[in-house]
């Protein structure tokens, strides 16, 4: 057995839900009393952990978890109402106990959202080498905190101008504001949110792009107060102030406005 630990049901739900709506398959890894997940796709990276559970009934072993079906991982979870699950990793084989209910998955260790990680936490170790002022060539020319709750909901203005709608997101220093565009900004629709922004640095506004996946992906980064990172048509990194979350918010280059 490579792996094994008690964690909360609930708790374990939300953990694996919380990666994007892309992920279809997931490494997990469990080591000092706690578990990390990580993604590098097309669109976003995100890191995360939470704290397991130890008993003297089930042994803690750490070591990696390979998740190759999200979805039916998910799905599992949600029909118990079992507080607590025991998840093993077998050669070969993911295990997944609820009270009396169990659910085996074949498993194996090509892991597409893992599958270029190296080179992203490589990256990200040098951006925080670097104080976050840049993250590869890019350069991070604003930074400030923002509270998650103003970057909710953004879903119906997709909803309000197309499911295909391209994400502006304009950070000015000057005006300690963040403004969201959602939509075509000449010749369509278009919803905007203003954020005002109790702390920000920086020198001049800087402008990025992403797809219509903006909405969705923000809801990787769990509720509170992150500090931003941004740069002209570089990537958004939002980093949690209190939990160990770190989301990262490619630009997609090309996209129509």
């Amino acid at each position: 057995m490579a792996a094994q630990t008690i964690i909360d049901r609930a708790k374990l739900l939300s953990f694996i839900n919380g990666f994007g709506n892309n992920v279809e398959d997931l490494m997990l890894e469990v080591k000092n009393n706690r578990i990390f997940g990580a993604v590098d796709t097309t669109t976003h990276y995100c890191s995360k952990s939470m704290s397991v559970m130890l008993s003297n009934q089930v042994a803690y072993r750490p070591g990696k978890i390979y998740i190759s079906d999200v979805a039916k991982v998910l799905t599992f979870l949600k029909a118990s109402s079992q507080d607590l699950c025991i998840l093993n990793q077998w050669d070969g084989s993911l295990n997944l106990k609820l009270g009396t209910d169990s659910l085996q998955l074949p498993s194996h260790t090509h892991i597409r959202s893992a599958a270029t990680l190296v080179n992203a936490n490589r990256a990200i170790e040098e951006m925080k080498e670097n104080n976050y002022t840049k993250i590869g060539p890019a350069v991070l020319q604003v930074n400030g905190s923002v509270d998650m709750e103003k970057l909710r909901g953004l879903g119906t203005a997709v909803k309000v101008a197309g499911k295909d709608a391209p994400c502006r997101i304009k950070t000015s220093p000057t005006d300690s504001e963040m403004i969201v565009t959602v939509g075509h900004i000449v010749g369509g629709a278009n919803v905007n949110r203003v954020i005002e922004l109790g702390n920000v640095w920086g020198e001049d506004e800087v402008i990025t792009h992403f797809g219509s996946h903006l909405p969705n992906t923000l809801a990787c980064m769990n509720d509170g107060v992150v500090d931003f990172y941004v740069g002209n048509n570089a990537a958004l990194i939002l980093n949690h102030q209190e939990r160990d979350t770190l989301l990262i918010l490619k630009h997609q280059q090309g996209v129509n406005q």
